[in-house]
């Protein structure tokens, strides 16, 4: 049977729009903690939850007993939703960065450009670093 925090970890997941790999990314835990505290494999520990609450911006009193609001911030509720709604957009078009700036201007969606191309140069890096890697494999012929 769910927990009662186990159904709060995936509505922050959720609510940011991210998956188990992305949430897990963003927190700077490995995938399998995420995936295992969801299916209530693993216990959720003190530190996954101080790591949430910090990289997330989640309400720690919620978190762990369901009182007040999920983000400390209320309006910082609404700007996640926006902006994964955002990132799901761009990333189901292919938008390109370029094309994402101007798409947030279009919309009127305060968005910081920088981010968008920090986020794009990571995403290229490591293409490029597994094609590198797929060719040095396929070179020595393993």
């Amino acid at each position: 049977m769910e927990t009662t925090i186990i159904s709060r970890l995936k509505a922050i997941r959720k609510a940011l729009g991210l998956t188990q790999k992305d949430f897990a990314a963003r927190v700077g835990i490995a995938y399998a903690v995420i995936r295992d505290n969801e299916q209530g494999v693993r216990s959720i520990t003190d530190r996954t939850i101080r790591l949430i609450c910090d990289q997330c911006g989640v309400d720690e009193r919620w978190f762990r007993f369901g009182d007040g609001n999920m983000f400390v911030d209320a309006q910082l509720d609404e700007t996640a939703r926006r902006r994964s709604a955002f990132d799901q957009f761009a990333a189901v078009f292919r938008l390109t960065p370029d094309k994402q700036v101007q798409l947030a201007a279009l919309v009127g969606y305060d968005v910081d450009a920088a981010d968008i191309y920090a986020q794009s140069t990571e995403s290229t890096q490591v293409g490029k670093a597994k094609r590198n890697i797929a060719r040095l494999i396929k070179a020595v012929g393993a």
